[in-house]
């Protein structure tokens, strides 16, 4: 089974997705599709920075610089050194073949998605959104992996979601992918305990490690053509980027879990 991986070009949450995909008995890596976050940063610098308010865009910026400083020592002769942090490492790392795109339903990305003949295209962290045309260009569709139990927090920050509302039970969906976001049939959910004290970033590995370990199973079912894919509850609801009252709420509840 022939498969594509697409994320963002800055994404640390889904190595551990890419790795397990990369060392699975049912598909064949063939490609990694990077969506070009900086770019979209430089060309809009003051959305970027109220959707993610001035602390998580300056530990991102901070994330990025260090992360071109380990790209130079990824091409030079000390690459043996270095162990990936991100998904983009890994492929430098591991030769995969890769792309980096602005806009994958564009008509040339569509069309050298369709030379690449996939039997499934996996999403794992990727702000771009995707048309109908573009999800069903693989044979067998397009699988998006959401961090929370579909349909709630539906979105594109579902962990801040969660710590704010206090929300200790979390959990993964692989979902198939239509042009709704986040609104595609369920096919499988896996659910584990949160620690509320833990941050954002903790979580975020947790969930994708946990993504990680139950990707085979999805894919098998995909394989043996056994997906039963079920239409999420209509109750769920879509949470945006917080405000910065809200991000200023959270940090004040954090600090008072932590005292409690």
């Amino acid at each position: 089974m022939r498969v594509a991986f697409y994320t963002n070009s800055t994404s640390q949450g889904s190595l551990v997705v890419l790795k397990q995909l990369a060392e699975s008995h049912q598909a064949e890596l063939v490609h990694v599709i990077f969506y070009d976050t900086m770019r979209e940063a430089r060309k809009s610098p003051l959305k970027i920075l109220k959707e993610f308010g001035f602390r998580r865009l300056a530990a991102k910026a901070m994330r990025t610089f260090v992360g071109k400083f380990r790209t130079l020592l990824i091409r030079s002769p000390l690459r043996h050194l270095i162990r990936p942090a991100t998904a983009y490492e890994f492929v430098l790392l591991n030769r995969v073949p890769y792309r980096v795109v602005d806009n994958l339903n564009s008509i040339p990305a569509q069309e050298k998605l369709r030379n690449l003949n996939l039997d499934l295209l996996l999403v794992c962290i990727c702000k771009n959104i995707l048309k109908e045309v573009t999800l069903r260009i693989p044979r067998l569709g397009t699988i998006n992996i959401h961090p929370s139990l579909l349909p709630k927090y539906r979105g594109p920050m579902p962990i801040f979601w969660m710590l704010y509302h206090g929300d200790s039970q979390g959990g993964v969906t692989f979902q198939q992918m239509t042009a709704k976001v986040d609104d595609g049939p369920i096919i499988a959910q896996y659910e584990t305990t949160l620690n509320l004290n833990d941050s954002e970033e903790m979580i975020s590995h947790q969930l994708f490690e946990l993504a990680g370990e139950r990707l085979h199973e999805v894919l098998a079912m995909v394989q043996q053509n056994k997906l039963q894919a079920v239409n999420p509850a209509s109750d769920g609801n879509y949470f945006s980027f917080p405000t910065a009252q809200q991000n200023a709420e959270l940090r004040i509840r954090r600090r008072s879990r932590t005292v409690a």
